[in-house]
């Protein structure tokens, strides 16, 4: 047998060298003391901050703008109390307002400081009788609070109570059309009847009754439902048959004719219906009647002095019709005589074949 070389060898001193030199020896570092003096400022340490959720359901809110007459008022009233609380406590305060009005308030700061606003904002924003929704099939009140505070709430309330089982219920019968008098511009007419009499006025949620509710005490509820009335009858609405051809004519360029017929009666508002053959007015009694009187006589004198015909022509001739630029059409006008194509647009009455033909009878 022949004998094996050996496999492993020692190495070489130049084998060393060359290891060494590819993987050097990693330095030792050295432990550098660092000398704190004894009168050095340690950093500065800032207590950690918390964020807390605080939510009040709409019912609970004391600043509600469910009242377009106060929105302003109650906004201003919410924002102060919270910038207060902000200088107080030094809270970052964050308010949101979901769709359903629950008030949404995000607490950021120290924890002492935050339990601090917590506490006030409840106090001041929340409030602490809770009367149900008229939606919500509930006669249970609840006050919150100090004891003594509680007891004297609830005494007054048991004496709106008892005083509130005295008042008496009237349905009253008033036009649909002159419930919006009766409302007033943002509430304002419910809000004067009620000031003067203390007698609540409920319109119908039904849009076809017309029956209004007065509750109230019986000594004040003929007052009340004067102011009704008065309120109901301050405005008329009267409507006129007219022939839409005759809207533009009455109106006239910016309104120039409109402006002359409604001369000395300002408060009379009038309404042109879009392709309806009717005009509406609206306003006081007396100043609506004399409005009325001159439509009619104008009317009367256009029906007299403007006549219309309508002929039928295949709409391929409607461009020799029309004329090179419309000169044909202008041709026409000289003799006080209007054109009508059919236009193709919504509401157009026309037939596509359908020319009208509009002025001075002559010409016509």
């Amino acid at each position: 047998m022949h004998a094996c070389a050996p496999l492993l060898q020692e190495p070489t001193s130049s084998g060393k060298i060359n290891q060494d030199q590819e993987y050097p020896a990693l330095l030792k570092g050295e432990k550098v003391l660092r000398k704190v003096k004894p009168d050095a400022l340690l950093p500065a340490y800032h207590r950690a901050k918390i964020t807390e959720v605080v939510e009040i359901p709409c019912e609970q809110r004391r600043y509600q703008n469910d009242d377009p007459q106060l929105a302003g008022r109650r906004y201003d009233a919410q924002s102060r109390i919270c910038s207060e609380i902000v200088k107080e406590t030094g809270v970052d305060i964050n308010l949101t307002c979901s769709k359903t009005n629950t008030l949404t308030i995000v607490l950021t700061g120290q924890p002492d400081k935050v339990v601090a606003a917590k506490r006030s904002l409840i106090a001041e924003l929340q409030q602490q009788i809770n009367v149900p929704p008229p939606a919500v099939q509930g006669s249970v009140i609840t006050i919150t609070g100090k004891r003594e505070g509680v007891i004297e709430a609830a005494a007054e309330l048991q004496r709106i109570h008892e005083e509130a089982k005295l008042c008496k219920t009237i349905p009253v019968r008033v036009k649909r059309s002159q419930h919006r008098l009766v409302f007033g511009p943002r509430g304002s007419g419910l809000a004067e009847i009620l000031g003067e009499t203390g007698v609540s006025v409920e319109l119908p949620t039904d849009p076809t009754s017309e029956e209004i509710i007065l509750r109230g005490k019986p000594e004040d509820l003929g007052r009340a439902l004067t102011m009704v009335y008065e309120r109901a009858e301050s405005s008329t609405v009267e409507e006129i048959h007219c022939p839409n051809r005759f809207h533009k004519l009455l109106i006239g360029k910016r309104g120039s004719a409109l402006n002359e017929l409604v001369s000395g009666y300002e408060r009379v508002h009038i309404e042109f219906g879009e392709h309806q053959d009717k005009i509406l007015l609206e306003g006081p009694p007396e100043e609506v009647g004399f409005v009325m009187e001159r439509l009619k006589s104008r009317i009367a004198e256009l029906e007299a002095s403007v006549a219309m015909g309508k002929i039928r022509v295949d709409p391929k001739y409607f461009r020799h019709i029309v004329g090179r630029q419309g000169a044909t059409i202008l041709k026409w006008r000289e003799n006080k005589v209007q054109i009508h194509l059919p236009s193709f647009e919504k509401g157009d009455h026309l037939a596509a074949d359908e020319i009208v033909i509009e002025g001075d009878p002559q010409g016509v």
